[in-house]
């Protein structure tokens, strides 16, 4: 059950500029599927900007956007961490990660077509960012 959860997950995250009204997904055919809402969240996307990704590592569920955005949202609730702009329109964003720490909180570290940013996790405000002499995503 835990696995189908996180599988879902991603697929029930409304992702609009306006307040919701009603659900993502009507609760009646949600049910007879055999699935519930969890959660949805409302992040504060740009005109125009639209998500193509969505990647669960450990509580946090990640979701990027085709203009370079990447945003943090507990998984479990669908609160908002954070949002920042980690590349430019056109760029890819690679499956972020998590480094390991001794306190089991290190950054978050995503890895785009022309750089690498380490991330506070839970802040969302850049530890270090650099691009290697060799294609980051190679």
């Amino acid at each position: 059950m835990i696995h189908a959860r996180c599988i879902l997950l991603p697929a029930f995250v409304l992702l609009s500029q306006t307040a919701l009204a009603a659900p993502l997904v009507d609760e009646v055919r949600l049910r007879e599927s055999g699935l519930h809402l969890l959660w949805q969240a409302d992040l504060p996307l740009p005109k125009g900007d639209r998500v193509i990704g969505a990647n669960l590592v450990d509580e946090v569920l990640y979701v990027t956007t085709d203009r370079g955005l990447l945003f943090s949202v507990t998984a479990e609730n669908g609160l908002l961490r954070w949002g920042v702009r980690v590349t430019e329109p056109g760029y890819v964003i690679h499956h972020p990660a998590h480094l390991r720490a001794r306190d089991g909180n290190g950054p978050t570290v995503v890895t785009t077509t022309n750089g690498v940013h380490l991330l506070d996790r839970f802040s969302g405000e850049y530890v270090q960012r650099f691009t290697p002499a060799f294609a980051p995503a190679g």
